[in-house]
C-alpha cells in the first residue's frame, strides 16, 4: 500500500521505466503509464527527474553502470592465462548479476534509432 503523500523515489520510478522498457520498449516508457504503475500522481515524477528525456538517460547510466561496467571489471580480473580471462569475460553471460541481456537487448534495438533522430536534429 502506497503511503498518502508519498512521491515515490527516483529508484521506484528508475525501476518501473525499466520494468516497462523491458517488456514494452522505449515508446512504451511515458510518464503516465509509469504513475499508473506506481500508483503515484504523475506530477511526482518531477520531483525527481526533469522530464522524460531525463528518464531515459538515467535508464542509459544503469545500463553502462551494470553491463558496460561489469563487462570491463571482467576484463581486468586477474587471470592465470588468456584462458582464464576469457572465462572472466563468460561470466558476464552466465551471471545475470553481472550482466542483464534483457536489457541489453532493449538498449541495442532502441539506440541506433535514436541516435540517429539525435543526430539529425543536431543538423537543423
Amino acid at each position: 500500500m502506497v503511503e498518502p503523500g508519498w512521491r515515490g523515489s527516483a529508484e521506484a520510478w528508475l525501476d518501473a521505466a525499466y520494468e516497462i522498457f523491458i517488456e514494452s520498449g522505449v515508446d512504451a516508457v511515458r510518464i503516465v503509464p509509469l504513475s499508473k504503475k506506481l500508483k503515484l500522481s504523475r506530477t511526482s515524477f518531477y520531483w525527481f527527474f526533469e522530464d522524460r528525456e531525463a528518464l531515459l538517460i538515467a535508464l542509459l547510466e544503469r545500463w553502462r553502470a551494470k553491463n558496460t561496467g561489469n563487462l570491463v571489471k571482467q576484463c581486468e580480473c586477474y587471470a592465470e592465462s588468456i584462458t582464464e580471462a576469457i572465462f572472466n569475460v563468460f561470466d558476464c553471460w552466465l551471471d545475470s548479476s553481472l550482466f542483464d541481456s534483457k536489457f541489453e537487448f532493449a538498449v541495442r534495438s532502441w539506440l541506433p534509432p535514436y541516435a540517429r533522430r539525435m543526430r539529425s536534429a543536431s543538423r537543423h
